[in-house]
């Protein structure tokens, strides 16, 4: 079970309009969501999101704001957006990355969004293949 609430990014490429971006993520919050209704909540009310990560699609369109990877979090033990590996995800805190580990952790594993770029996909394939999220 997660310890916490997360905010994921998932990398589209150059999308020029938001709004396909907010239908993307509203998307496959909601896929995720029906795949894993007791890890995942879309839900605004804190309470009964606790326990859960929440998919925030929200944060997907115009004039929001959002820390990148290895961008250091104004609060007092300095955390930094760190990349994981799927199969990191049940055993980490957001606490568990600082400013001061951050570099050896680079060192360690590598950059693990050197690639991103390389990873493109067609947004519009993918709101129509995954359907309906209302189905």
């Amino acid at each position: 079970m997660p310890r916490s609430i997360w905010n994921g990014v998932i990398s589209f490429g150059m999308v020029s309009i938001p709004v396909k971006l907010y239908t993307a993520a509203e998307t496959i919050g909601k896929f995720l969501l029906r795949a894993h209704p007791r890890d995942i909540t879309m839900e605004w009310s804190t309470v009964k999101r606790k326990g859960k990560i929440f998919f925030d699609h929200n944060q997907n369109t115009r004039g929001k704001t959002l820390a990148s990877i290895y961008s250091p979090r104004p609060l007092p033990w300095a955390g930094v957006s760190m990349p994981l590996r799927w199969e990191e995800l049940r055993d980490v805190y957001p606490t568990d990355f600082t400013i001061l580990n951050a570099p050896s952790r680079v060192a360690e594993v590598g950059d693990l969004w050197a690639n991103i770029l390389d990873e493109k996909h067609n947004l519009g394939a993918m709101i129509e293949a995954a359907g309906d999220p209302e189905d």
